[in-house]
Order: C-alpha cells, then sequence, then structure tokens
C-alpha cells in the first residue's frame, strides 16, 4: 500500500500550506503518514486520532476550562456543527467518524491486537476525509 493513496500528495501539500490548520495537527498527519511507511500500523492509527483530535480542537477554539479531553472535545464539535448549521446527516457522519478514530486509538495503545494495513489505511482514510471537513470550515 502506498500512503500517498490515504493522504495524497496533494492533500500533504494543501494542509501544509494552510493557514487555519494549526501546526500541532499538521505534525499528527505527517507522523501517521511516517508510521504508515514504515508500517508501524497501530502507531500510525493512533496518531491519525490524535490528527482528529487536534483539527476539531482548530475547529472550536480552545477550552474555557483550560483543557480538552476526549469527551469534551467530542461534545464541544457537536455543539459547534450544530450553531454553524452543520446538516444533521453530515454533523452525524463527522461524530461517528471522531468516535471511530477513538476507539481505533484505543485499540491500537490498550490491546495487542494487530493492524494490517488495510485496517490502518480505512483509519487514516477517515482521519483525512474529517481533516477536510474541518478545513472546508475554518479556511
Amino acid at each position: 500500500l502506498q500512503i500517498d493513496k490515504v493522504f495524497p500528495i496533494d492533500f500533504r501539500r494543501k494542509i501544509h500550506y494552510s493557514m487555519s490548520i494549526s501546526s500541532k495537527t499538521l505534525d499528527h498527519v505527517k507522523a501517521a503518514n511516517l508510521l504508515f511507511d514504515n508500517k508501524l500500523y497501530r502507531d500510525s492509527v493512533s496518531r491519525a486520532y490524535y490528527a482528529v483530535f487536534t483539527a476539531a480542537w482548530d475547529y472550536v477554539g480552545d477550552s474555557s476550562t483550560g483543557g480538552w479531553n476526549n469527551r469534551s472535545i467530542r461534545k464541544a464539535f457537536s455543539t459547534r456543527m450544530h450553531a454553524d448549521g452543520i446538516e444533521r446527516a453530515q454533523s452525524k457522519q463527522m461524530n461517528n467518524y471522531f468516535g471511530y478514530l477513538l476507539e481505533g486509538r484505543h485499540t491500537a495503545d490498550y490491546s495487542r491486537t494487530v493492524f494490517l494495513p488495510d485496517e490502518a489505511k480505512d483509519f487514516l482514510t477517515t482521519a483525512r476525509e474529517f481533516i477536510e471537513f474541518v478545513e472546508r470550515r475554518i479556511s
């Protein structure tokens, strides 16, 4: 598998030059790609989740309580999509993506499950779609 089929070169370039996606999100995307390229699929899945987490943070802004956790960022993300008038179906899809990636991270970090290349690719593709959604909203 070629990672460019997951995070295509033009997508990498698009994110790299974006002024609205944070450098922290970009670092997580880069790490997820490097880990995948080096067949470290479990770690790639985990890093893809953090790319999504920080993209959501880019979308909702800083927390008034000093930081985000998994539950609070997902709630703030949903609230912000509702406030921005995002269609219910798309909002639900993005929330499902967020949950899917969190579940993948938990599996990657806290179990001995082995991720196959196609499974890791699916997580990276989902992360890419989530980040593209966020980028379209904050550009």
